[in-house]
């Protein structure tokens, strides 16, 4: 043999080695690719409640994901106090040996089984029958939701009325403002009620009679609509702006035949939608000159209103307007520190250059006839970083406001509320809270410190019926850390008098008493948006 072949020989061990451990491999690959993964099965509903006079009654449970093989799912049984198989239900595939047996094939996502009640004419009482997914066979496994509770309700007696919910609660999951959840359902079964149903959802989620078509805050469900006294209820969690975080609630049902009905809880997580910010505006005075710029007031209501959504418009036109200076205000944590210009708000009594101007907020706050709110949004935020030049002694400023047109279409203003500052015997100046038709005012006393910046946020929220607005105001120090959910207010005022739309932000020189800055001011319709 020469060298040649005796290296080739050689060699060929390693080539045939490697050829057996890619086969082997390549085997044990297709082997574990084979291996299923198992099918969780589980009942689409924890509890039914069905009518002993009402017959057949279908039950479905899902497989999920599909089944691999042709399978058995195995039902555990267990006949409550008084429950006989043959005189008060039967089931298909029938109950053996205390277990139902329910063959699927593969490829099933949802299978299904029937619970048929026999009405016996015996005042025999409600009972139950408690069905559990048992262990199975090899690839299939019990879900979280393995038992069900079937009710049957006795009809051989008038009971009480009352209604019986499937489940017990709804939950949501993750779903992102101004967006809505995928739809979910509960079967809602009735007896001995045959007025109307309402049903009321909280803030937040909505109800509908059908998955695809109108969801509302509240539905009636007439007689007419319920099938063997039963109907489906389908939710959707679709969370506004003013929900944020963990949502929680409850759907309340009403009938005039019972004082009270079961209630459902719901619950989801609001997210954060980044383009659903509701600020308004943004007024940083970053602007050249002397005077803050502003349109005159044209006389009329509606030309002021369709042009000062983006600008300033003055209320009394023939002064000069209102000081801007070059003094930056600063508050850490803000976002409209040390950004822009300020403006100086001081009335010297000559009236020589005071003037009050407005800005249309972007979301009307508006009501109807009978003070009911008709807007989508309630509330307003104004906030605004604050520096008082100089106290004098008795003088009331209100440098900020909220408040409407002029009914009367002349294109002025009226004040709705607005923030008072007032020194009473000098040192450090109270800040107060006003409704003015009657005055009610709230002050805290020795508030503000001349020399020093705050930031100030002025709140107005809007209710529906008379007599019952709120203005509060949440003031912060140098050093205080704004928390990003809505704290405690530093006071509140609730309107006794007149209650008027809130349609624009008014700066008041005319009022404006005490020497001071105003800089960085934003307006939006919820906390979060400010910070």
């Amino acid at each position: 043999m020469n060298a040649l072949s005796s290296r080739l020989k050689v060699s060929s061990v390693p080539i045939k080695l490697f050829a057996f451990t890619i086969i082997a491999m390549f085997g044990q690959s297709c082997t574990l690719e084979e291996t299923p993964n198992p099918s969780v099965v589980t009942f689409q509903t924890s509890s039914i409640s069905h009518l002993e006079d009402a017959g057949e009654r279908e039950i479905k449970l899902t497989i999920e994901p599909a089944s691999s093989i042709d399978n058995v799912i195995t039902l555990d049984v267990t006949l409550g106090s008084e429950v006989v198989y043959g005189e008060d239900f039967v089931s298909n595939p029938p109950l053996e040996n205390s277990v139902i047996e329910i063959p699927i094939q593969r490829g099933d996502t949802e299978v299904s089984f029937t619970m048929t009640t026999i009405d016996n004419e015996i005042i025999d009482g409600n009972k139950t029958v408690t069905l559990r997914i048992a262990n199975m066979a090899e690839g299939l496994i019990a879900g979280e939701r393995n038992t069900l509770f079937f009710n049957i309700i006795d009809t051989d007696v008038v009971p009480d009325p009352e209604i019986f919910l499937d489940i017990d609660l709804l939950d949501f999951g993750e779903v992102m403002q101004l967006e809505d959840s995928e739809v979910l359902s509960y079967e809602l079964t009735k007896i001995s009620i045959e007025s109307d149903i309402e049903i009321n959802a909280p803030n937040g989620f909505k109800i509908g009679k059908t998955a695809t078509g109108e969801f509302e805050e509240s539905l009636t469900f007439p007689d007419e609509e319920f099938d063997e006294g039963r109907t489906t209820v389908y939710v959707k969690f679709s969370p506004s702006v003013l929900e944020f975080g963990l949502v929680v609630g409850l759907i309340e049902h009403l009938t005039e035949e019972a004082p009270s009905l079961a209630s459902l809880s719901v619950t989801g997580i609001a997210i954060e939608n980044p383009d659903a910010n509701t600020i308004q505006w943004v007024e940083d005075f970053d602007y050249t000159g002397e005077w803050l710029p502003a349109l005159p007031n044209s006389g009329s209501t509606s030309t002021n209103q369709e042009v000062s959504i983006d600008q300033w418009i003055a209320v009394r036109p023939e002064r000069d307007g209102i000081a801007l200076t070059d003094e930056i205000l600063e508050f850490e944590g803000y976002s409209g520190s040390g950004i822009g210009r300020s403006v100086r708000l001081f009335h010297d009594g000559t009236n020589a250059t005071d003037d009050n101007i407005s800005r249309n907020l972007e979301n009307y706050v508006i009501s109807d006839e009978n003070d009911n709110i008709i807007s989508e949004f309630t509330t307003t935020y104004v906030s605004f970083m604050v520096k008082l030049e100089e106290n004098i002694m008795d003088a009331r400023s209100s440098p900020v406001n909220l408040g409407n047109w002029n009914t009367n279409g002349n294109g002025f203003s009226q004040f709705n509320t607005r923030i008072i500052i007032e020194v009473k015997e000098g040192g450090a100046a109270s800040l107060g809270v006003q409704y003015p038709n009657p005055p009610s005012t709230i002050f805290e006393e020795d508030a503000i410190e001349v020399g020093k910046t705050y930031l100030i946020v002025f709140k107005n929220e809007r209710k529906d019926g008379p007599g019952n607005d709120e203005s509060s105001i949440f003031l912060f120090e140098q050093g205080d850390s704004v928390p990003m959910d809505e704290p405690e207010p530093l006071i509140t005022v609730v309107t006794s008098g007149v209650e008027r739309d809130m349609e624009k932000v008014i700066l008041e020189e005319a009022q404006a008493r005490n020497k001071m800055l105003i800089g960085g001011l934003r307006v939006a319709n919820t906390w979060r948006d400010l910070f």
